[in-house]
């Protein structure tokens, strides 16, 4: 079984601490990005992921299970969300979302979609 794998979009200082509970878990950190200009692909290196610089794009290809927000994400929007929901990619985060997000959260509308 081929293990689960990640984007991971959050602050570089805390790059270190989100490897270590990955790779606890026993998931792959596949793409990593920072919404800090200019460093997503110092921060995927270190992470050995592939860069992401556009948070909303990332997430609406990706092939990963799982998408972690530890940092702003910024440009992110319900319908992306709902739409990654639909192929399966999890979003976990540890940030405030934006409002139109948290509308969907409290209206039940995402929980309705993650079954």
């Amino acid at each position: 079984m081929t293990p689960p794998n990640a984007i991971a979009w959050l602050d570089p200082d805390d790059a270190l601490a989100v490897a270590g509970i990955f790779a606890s878990a026993g998931i792959t950190i596949a793409a990593a990005g920072t919404p800090e200009r200019g460093r997503s692909t110092r921060l995927a290196e270190q992470l050995g992921a592939e860069p992401v610089t556009d948070l909303r794009a990332a997430i609406a290809s990706s092939s990963a299970s799982l998408a972690l927000l530890a940092a702003d994400p910024l440009g992110l929007d319900a319908r992306t969300v709902l739409a990654a929901d639909a192929r399966g990619l999890r979003i976990a985060t540890a940030v405030p979302l934006a409002r139109s997000l948290a509308d969907l959260a409290e209206t039940g509308l995402l929980k309705e979609h993650a079954g």
